[in-house]
């Protein structure tokens, strides 16, 4: 039997990508990043010879903007008053017609819908995205794919990630928890280095807190800001519906013939396409 090997993919940041690298004066530029979006994604699933395909996007109502009114509140995803948002609709339903199943959940974000299609896949994963937080659900079998790196494609395996972000994955939780997150507007707690280095030696934030005197002396007064920044960078790895989908792929390698027909399209060889 064929080994199931399922791509998940950052919807938001290759929407952005597609977004962004097509012509406005285009007569229908919907059209074109709908094209560069499905072949973007089918470049990736052909690299990694993907047996199944998960596109998720961010819901409407994320949970932690409850948590955290000001979570994100520095980002702004508009050019000339055009947003890569008002193409979503359209390009939701060209997925489902390409055969591509898509994700949205109106309270958890893309990173949320990946990492419960990890925990609930037990074959091979790749993920698409260039996002950090994805980083602390990296294990054996996953590997994080981000096309856009130069001159070569960037794979990065459960070994690569602590040479690039300074802690193992499984550190990851508790580094970002004490550093925050400029992009995703979290605050910083306390100094990157000097994080990377306890949590080296200690092994975990909770073993570190537990050992060392002067770091609790130092996070005096932090307490609730730790709990609600281990929350908002926290993600959630038991959406059902993900979880649903994740077992009923786990029973089969078998491609839908749509999809089957995408990976030709998207076949740099075929007929000049691309």
């Amino acid at each position: 039997m064929p080994k199931v090997k399922t791509l998940g993919v950052d919807g938001n940041w290759v929407l952005h990508r597609a977004f962004h690298t097509q012509k406005y004066e285009a007569r229908d530029p919907g059209a074109i990043i709908m094209r560069n979006f499905v072949s973007m994604v089918c470049k990736d699933a052909l690299l990694f010879r993907a047996t199944h395909i998960l596109v998720a996007f961010d819901g409407a109502r994320i949970f932690r903007h409850k948590l955290f009114p000001l979570y994100k509140a520095n980002r702004n995803g508009e050019t000339d008053g055009k947003s890569p948002y008002d193409y979503l609709d359209g390009l939701k339903t060209y997925l489902a017609e390409c055969g591509i199943y898509c994700v949205q959940h109106h309270k958890y974000e893309a990173d949320d819908v990946l990492c419960s299609l990890v925990h609930a896949t037990k074959g091979d994963v790749a993920i698409s995205t260039k996002d950090k937080d994805a980083y602390q659900y990296v294990d054996h079998r996953v590997t994080l794919i981000d096309s856009t790196a130069k001159p070569v494609v960037s794979l990065l395996r459960h070994k690569d990630i602590e040479k690039k972000f300074g802690v193992a994955p499984e550190l990851c939780l508790d580094l970002q928890t004490l550093v925050g997150d400029s992009i995703d507007n979290i605050p910083k707690l306390l100094n990157r280095a000097p994080a990377i280095k306890g949590l080296q030696k200690w092994g975990s934030l909770k073993a570190w807190l537990a050992a060392d005197l002067e770091l609790r002396q130092q996070l005096r007064g932090q307490k609730e800001a730790l709990k609600l920044n281990r929350l908002l960078v926290k993600l959630v790895p038991d959406i059902p519906s993900v979880e649903a989908r994740a077992v009923e792929w786990n029973k089969s390698a078998d491609m839908p013939n749509s999809y089957i027909a995408l990976r030709e399209f998207a076949n740099p060889r075929s007929k000049g396409l691309f």
